[in-house]
């Protein structure tokens, strides 16, 4: 039967294993649903980009629609009332589409705005996805490594403790012949 000591190492350095093996894989795991994650927060921040963009375009096609039924109503409320489409009403036209333009153009520019926001945070949900895997497969690593440098530990511990070894003070090791030499001396 094997002494307690090589039986104690044997225990520690299989749970020492099992134990680095599971937290090797938690973190590896946890790297792959933090990675997955960030790809699908990028995916949803492009897909509100193309969105913003369609709804912008489509606020900006209403607007001109707008516009246009208030030119066409400014010119029948103008020729209703007998007057020729000259000086104040042709500069109130002018203003009316002035105006309708800088509109459809601060629509497209804040459409715009918003659109590119959302590519840069897709853009950066995605460098975040990279990032986590890196980290899970380090944390991987690490705790592979550490693992291991617990066993050598505890089987460098073993052979200095290892019954029988000159020194040790388990077993019959120097120490404990020189204690049995003096016991003799003094006994005999």
């Amino acid at each position: 039967m094997a002494d307690p000591v090589t039986i104690a190492l044997l225990v520690s350095v299989a749970t020492t294993a099992t134990s680095a093996s599971m937290k090797a894989m938690a973190a590896n795991q946890q790297g792959k649903s933090a990675e997955a994650l960030g790809k699908y927060k990028g995916q949803l921040a492009a897909g509100e980009a193309a969105t913003t963009r369609d709804q912008t375009a489509e606020e900006q096609r209403l607007k001109r629609i707008e516009m246009r039924r208030t030119l066409a109503a400014n010119r029948e409320i103008t020729a209703g009332s007998g007057m020729m489409m000259t000086g104040s009403p042709a500069e109130h036209q002018l203003q009316v589409i002035n105006d309708y333009a800088y509109d459809i153009a601060k629509t497209g520019y804040e459409g715009e705005s918003q659109a590119l926001r959302s590519e840069s945070m897709a853009e950066l949900y995605n460098m975040e996805a990279k990032a986590a895997a890196k980290a899970g497969k380090m944390g991987m690593w690490s705790e592979l490594f550490g693992g291991a440098a617990s066993i050598g530990t505890s089987v460098a511990s073993y052979y200095a403790l290892k019954p029988g070894k000159p020194g040790s003070s388990i077993g019959g090791g120097a120490t404990a012949k020189a204690n049995a030499t003096s016991a003799a001396k003094a006994g005999g």
